[in-house]
């Protein structure tokens, strides 16, 4: 019997290339091809064949066998590593996406009252966001110049604490809609007295004026936040720099080509925003 020509495919001799680790079943096929190769060789088919031949290559078997296991192994988990990573992408993919893209001023700030104001919510995904609750936030900060861009060193640096144990509603709450939907909310601070100071001390420029909020909802079976913050500035009509709308509120006036000029602008600040 010849020896296998697997075994010689690899020698130089012969011209070939050393191969590519084959599978699990290939290294069984080849494995007892090897063993009746050897076994001819050294007469296993004899009645003589002594008891340690067997055993060694009754070993040898197991460890082709333990070899083909192991690969198998590693297979299954990398083939579950991929479907799992495969699955988490199309529900990213497919889930609701909620965010507030810009807040307006709804009650002139010089009244005296609490600030309330209108929020924009849009949901960017393909997937309605069920049950939503929501909670805001209001303080102030040492004052933001209007220097084409915001003072970095006054912004807080603190996270967004909105978000906080607010959970979506179990049996009710807002439904928005994926799509060019555009939802809006009206919220109004309690009528406090801190809250009056917060707008009385941004009306008269000694502070800025931050509002934050987080909506909680619910999308293709899991809960999820969305995190925002603003701060409110004026621009003064000396500084010929008032920002234009096309909403008319407190503190805009409306121009000859149907937009409005606004004084009191909510701005988007850089630290407070999130989503998950």
């Amino acid at each position: 019997m010849s020896r296998p020509d697997s075994l010689d495919a690899g020698h130089p001799e012969n011209g070939g290339k050393k191969k590519e680790r084959a599978v699990p079943i290939r290294w069984i096929v080849e494995g007892w091809r090897w063993v009746a190769w050897c076994a001819c060789k050294i007469g296993l088919n004899q009645p003589h064949a002594p008891h340690w031949f067997i055993a060694f290559f009754t070993l040898l078997l197991a460890v082709f066998a333990y070899y083909a296991w192991d690969e198998s192994t590693q297979t299954t988990k990398a083939l579950q590593g991929q479907l799992k990573a495969t699955r988490e992408a199309t529900e990213v993919a497919n889930r609701g996406w909620l965010a507030v893209p810009f807040m307006l001023l709804t009650t002139p700030i010089e009244s005296g009252k609490p600030v309330d104001f209108l929020i924009r919510l849009v949901n960017t995904g393909r997937s309605p966001a069920l049950h939503g609750a929501f909670r805001f936030n209001e303080f102030t900060i040492p004052y933001i110049l209007d220097r084409g861009g915001y003072d970095p060193d006054a912004e807080p640096r603190a996270r967004n604490t909105a978000c906080d144990g607010l959970v979506p509603s179990a049996d009710s709450g807002l439904v928005i809609w994926p799509g060019n939907t555009n939802f809006g909310m009206q919220y109004s601070f309690e009528d406090t007295e801190q809250h009056r100071q917060f707008a009385a001390d941004a009306a008269t420029r000694k502070k800025s004026l931050v509002v934050e909020g987080c909506f909680a909802y619910t999308t293709a079976g899991a809960a999820h936040t969305s995190a925002f913050r603003f701060f409110l500035r004026d621009t003064a009509p000396s500084g010929g720099s008032f920002r234009q709308s096309n909403t008319p509120g407190p503190g805009c006036e409306p121009l000859l080509n149907g937009t409005n000029q606004c004084r009191w602008m909510f701005n988007s600040m850089l630290s407070g925003n999130d989503a998950n």
